[in-house]
């Protein structure tokens, strides 16, 4: 079943209304969606199902103050997008830990430097790791990265562009 930007406004304005079957339809749909978008990201399911449950709960607190949404689907997951951002930021070592124990359990002798560039893209601007995230791990290419961030298809390649250059920087080649 699609959740169409109607029915999902519509969703919106039962819960307004005190109407907990418009709660029901979004959980329905959004639910595992949020979940194993937030498990690539913190590797846990406890923590995952945290966090995607914190968005739903946050969006049915606060539909009263919602008006029409026009792109559910991207303003839903930007919400996810934030919730990570903000438990990531509250609890940063947990962020690379699984990074770390990989680069260290594998004996590589270059681990140090595995870590040291984590934590130089967790130093980028939130826009560059979106873009990074997009077209590096998820695979999309630069026009579906542009689309799914709403921004034009040169900022995602100049962008691109300016982590290779830092990349190179990175490591002096």
């Amino acid at each position: 079943m699609k959740l169409t930007t109607k029915e999902f406004n519509r969703c919106l304005r039962l819960i307004k209304d005190g109407d907990n079957s418009g709660m029901l339809k979004i959980y329905n749909y959004y639910f595992e969606k949020l979940l194993l978008t937030a498990f690539s990201e913190v590797k846990c399911r406890n923590i995952a199902e945290d966090v995607a449950s914190n968005v739903l709960i946050s969006i049915f607190n606060n539909a009263a103050h919602y008006k029409y949404i026009k792109k559910p689907n991207s303003w839903i997951f930007q919400a996810l997008k934030f919730a990570l951002s903000n438990y990531k930021k509250r609890n940063e070592k947990y962020v690379y830990a699984e990074f770390i124990d990989e680069a260290y359990s594998s004996k590589d002798q270059n681990w140090d430097m595995k870590i040291e560039f984590a934590n130089t893209l967790a130093k980028l601007p939130i826009r560059q790791q979106e873009i990074i995230q997009l077209h590096f791990v998820y695979g999309m290419t630069i026009s579906e990265t542009a689309k799914e961030l709403e921004i034009s298809t040169s900022t995602v390649k100049r962008q691109i562009n300016s982590l290779r250059e830092e990349l190179r920087i990175f490591l002096n080649y």
